[in-house]
């Protein structure tokens, strides 16, 4: 019972162990994520900010396409918001190529600085991002961790490549976490199976069935044509048989029943089962 007990304490152990391991490391992929939507979503307006100065010097039909572009940007995917915002800055840079008035701007050139300053950041927020998502990976497939990871319901993580242009990159949708529920769940059926396995043996170690005390079995005994004699319990019969003679011609049968055993038949079928012999 005590080696039980501390294998379960083991496992308790190990289980809580990897599922805070997952959960901090999980979080660090969210807050980095997070970092990446705040700086994309202020390139994006630096951005609209430079289509507003730049409309300015350009015509009609080369501003409806970049309205649709702002439209783009304002995706709530980031990889095509990224995309979009890349592809609007290099149309408005080819706007202001044809326009020298419009690149000596001092509201234009603080505005590209600005831009430039927070592609450094994505590239540094993104670098960040993926060194979690290596750190949660490879945290979520060492051993012991990989056997709880799946029940805990903690999926593989993904990269993110602004190089790759895939506008259907969702990581974050994709990344699939505990948030507590599944856990819950665990530790109230585990709790369940820990009190019904510690009921069972605790009426099992005092001899419990149903919440009755088990009886120990009687019987009588007789020894040729003489009158029954009993009851008396199996350590008191196994006593009186080391009397000499008594075993080749003693009869004996269980209180409540009428079948009458030799002492030889009674040993094989209450003695010997029991692991218990004569003396």
């Amino acid at each position: 019972m005590f080696m039980l007990l501390c294998l379960l304490i083991a496992i308790g152990y190990i289980f809580f162990n990897s599922y805070n391991g997952l959960q901090r490391r999980s979080q660090d992929i969210r807050e980095a994520y997070s970092n990446i939507d705040v700086t994309l979503n202020k390139k994006v307006n630096l951005v609209n900010q430079l289509m507003d100065v730049v409309k300015n010097y350009q015509d009609s039909e080369q501003f409806m396409h970049l309205t649709a572009l702002k439209e783009t940007v304002e995706s709530s995917n980031l990889q095509a918001s990224y995309n979009s915002a890349n592809s609007m800055v290099a149309a408005l840079q080819g706007v202001a190529s044809r326009y020298p008035e419009l690149k000596a701007d001092r509201q234009y050139a603080q505005l590209s600085e600005g831009i430039k300053e927070c592609e450094q950041d994505l590239l540094q927020s993104r670098t960040y991002y993926n060194a979690a998502v290596n750190q949660y990976n490879s945290f979520r497939a060492s051993i012991p961790t990989v056997f709880f990871a799946n029940i805990l319901k903690f999926g593989p993580a993904q990269y993110l490549d602004f190089s790759v242009n895939d506008n259907t990159q969702t990581v974050l949708n994709q990344f699939k976490t505990d948030d507590g529920e599944r856990l819950n769940e665990l530790l109230s059926n585990a709790k369940s199976n820990l009190l019904e396995t510690s009921k069972n043996a605790l009426n099992k170690s005092k001899g419990l069935v149903s919440g009755e005390k088990v009886v120990e079995p009687t019987f009588f005994y007789m020894v040729g044509q003489s009158t029954p004699k009993g009851p008396v319990t199996q350590a008191q019969l196994l006593k009186i048989a080391q009397q000499e003679g008594w075993q080749d011609d003693a009869k004996i049968t269980l209180v409540g029943e009428e079948h009458w055993l030799s002492f030889r038949e009674w040993s094989a079928l209450y003695v010997e089962s029991s692991h218990l012999s004569p003396h």
